[in-house]
């Protein structure tokens, strides 16, 4: 992948130092609405800096776009990245809606591009392991996810300094800055409950600070829990009728995983890298060099699911960001 970026973010850095472990991957350009950052950030990776979208997208140099803006404006970097005949990787939370990424969707299949979801929790070997050994667990009768990490901007935030993640303006907050791990997790594993619900702790200006996730599969319960205002429990819980896998980590890294049952123990062999979205990166070029669209579509169908899911109850808890109006133009 020959590769520009769109943001100059800490995510957007990690994505950088991922690429440079690959051996078919470069950073060819760094976009920012400010072209000091964008020279700047650029400047360690020995590539070319834009504040012009547009004229970036000309590059034909350019095969891959990262996608990290904030996250009011990923349906929109997208879409002109997708119309430009480049292929995206779109950081998490895809969109505002289903319908929106529906909509990206059928424009990467008219432009015959692809378009993924950078969620790292379905890239890092130990969720594979997750999945060929949550068997071992029996029937399962209780899920508990919890990502709970104090933000390096909640300080600014309770000052009133409104920044951008803790904005309705920007489309920010705990479920989807977060909870997204969880529910991707979850969802990806048990696919769609039969019921959800999402209660928050709302901050000054209406955005959720922190909030639980319940998601009813009416044989067990999945609870997705996360907070951006306080250091606390980062980890996950399964319990079948057999016994119970536990991972020491958030959904994010899935770091270390062990089962437990009456008869034995197991754990992974695997513990992920300081930096896990060298997977990510490693998984999704090789997606795109082999062109695998049924693997990509798979993934896609998991993203879908899950914005639907996040949307509907973020709005049924009276989390309205300013982007949802847009919803009208499909």
């Amino acid at each position: 992948m020959k590769i520009l970026t769109i943001g100059t973010s800490i995510i957007t850095s990690h994505f950088c130092d991922a690429v440079q472990k690959s051996k078919y991957s470069t950073i060819i350009a760094v976009y920012s609405r400010d072209l000091e950052k964008a020279r700047l950030f650029a400047k360690a990776y020995h590539s070319l800096a834009y504040d012009n979208l547009e004229e970036a997208l000309k590059d034909s140099n350019i095969d891959t776009v990262y996608v990290a803006s904030v996250n009011s404006l990923h349906y929109t970097h997208a879409k002109m990245a997708l119309e430009a005949n480049k292929n995206v990787i779109l950081e998490k939370p895809t969109t505002h809606s289903a319908k929106e990424f529906s909509h990206l969707l059928e424009i990467a299949h008219q432009h015959k591009v692809v378009i993924i979801e950078a969620i790292t929790t379905l890239f890092v070997p130990n969720y594979t392991w997750i999945k060929e050994n949550l068997y071992r667990i029996g029937a399962i009768k209780s899920v508990f996810t919890a990502y709970h990490q104090y933000s390096s901007k909640y300080e600014a935030y309770l000052k009133h300094e409104n920044p951008n993640i803790f904005t309705l303006t920007y489309s920010g907050g705990s479920l989807v800055d977060l909870n997204v791990y969880n529910l991707h997790f979850i969802l990806s594993l048990f696919d769609t409950p039969k019921h959800s619900k999402y209660t928050p702790v709302l901050g000054y200006n209406g955005i959720d600070i922190s909030g639980v996730a319940v998601l009813d599969y009416q044989s067990f319960i999945a609870i997705a829990s996360a907070s951006k205002s306080h250091h606390g429990s980062q980890s996950i819980i399964i319990e079948g009728e057999l016994g119970t896998l536990e991972v020491s980590s958030a959904a994010n890294t899935l770091r270390q995983v062990s089962i437990k049952t009456k008869d034995y123990e197991l754990s992974s062999d695997f513990i992920s890298t300081q930096n896990v979205l060298e997977y990510e990166v490693l998984v999704i070029e090789e997606l795109i060099k082999e062109s695998n669209i049924k693997e990509i579509q798979r993934l896609n169908n998991i993203s879908l699911n899950v914005i639907d899911i996040l949307s509907t109850i973020r709005k049924e808890a009276n989390i309205i960001f300013e982007g949802d109006k847009d919803e009208a133009l499909f």
